[in-house]
């Protein structure tokens, strides 16, 4: 009888497995919208709560352990500094989305409720009308034109932003220590979304643009990738 961890490392390695691994919400892309958590909490006999809205623009939910228990998953997660492979009630604070979700999110404050029944995020523009479900914005905040140049980003104002987003000695530590703990807390398989390249279409144009540049400059794109992967000194200020 293999653990979840071997399950998916052998799953991962195209070797044989006793099953096939179960995941909810190892990454954002396999979540569970938190208008639909509560549901499964109940169709699963288990006890009421307040799902944890991690993903604040697709609106998902970070199941707790004993779903992942009732569901036999084999995946836990690490989302920035949040995981579900131990209890982080702390962390947590209750919102209610202007009455329509009661919930759990880490900055209340960062939502705003107009008296029409929308939700919006001020700091980037998102909003979520009342029939929504999730946040949007303008073109999925990432427009695109076909006339003209195709727009990139400067080269110089790239290095320069990698350079201010460093990671420090004490952000990595901080991250060795959550990783470490999850794994200690759990036999499940760690998927792990914390710092990295930051290498995406979202950040460079948008989801049509990016796919643009790589047809039409891919010298360009080549170059954007060196510079964004180059080892960099860190600061040991945390």
């Amino acid at each position: 009888m293999l653990t979840r961890r071997e399950r998916v490392l052998k799953a991962l390695s195209f070797e044989e497995t006793d099953r096939v691994p179960m995941d909810l919400d190892g990454m954002p892309s396999t979540g569970i919208s938190c208008f639909a958590y509560p549901k499964l909490v109940e169709a699963l006999e288990l006890p009421h709560r307040l799902p944890r809205v991690y993903d604040t623009g697709q609106m998902l939910a970070m199941p707790e352990a004993d779903v992942l228990d009732a569901l036999d998953c084999d995946v836990a997660t690490i989302h920035g500094d949040i995981t579900n492979a131990f209890d982080q009630a702390e962390l947590w604070l209750p919102y209610d989305f202007g009455g329509r979700l009661p919930a759990l999110v880490r900055n209340p404050d960062m939502f705003q409720a107009l008296d029409d029944g929308t939700v919006i995020q001020p700091a980037n523009g998102a909003k979520m009308p009342p029939m929504a479900h999730v946040f949007e914005t303008e073109h999925g905040g990432q427009p695109v034109s076909l006339t003209g140049d195709v727009p990139k980003p400067d080269l110089d104002e790239v290095r320069a932003q990698c350079e201010r987003n460093a990671l420090t000695d004490g952000d990595i530590e901080r991250a060795v220590a959550l990783c470490r703990r999850a794994r200690e807390s759990t036999d499940r398989a760690i998927f792990f979304s914390g710092p990295g390249a930051g290498i995406g279409v979202a950040a460079f144009g948008g989801i049509a643009v990016f796919p643009l540049l790589c047809m039409l400059e891919p010298d360009y794109v080549a170059e954007l990738h060196d510079l964004i992967t180059a080892p960099r000194a860190r600061s040991p200020v945390s």
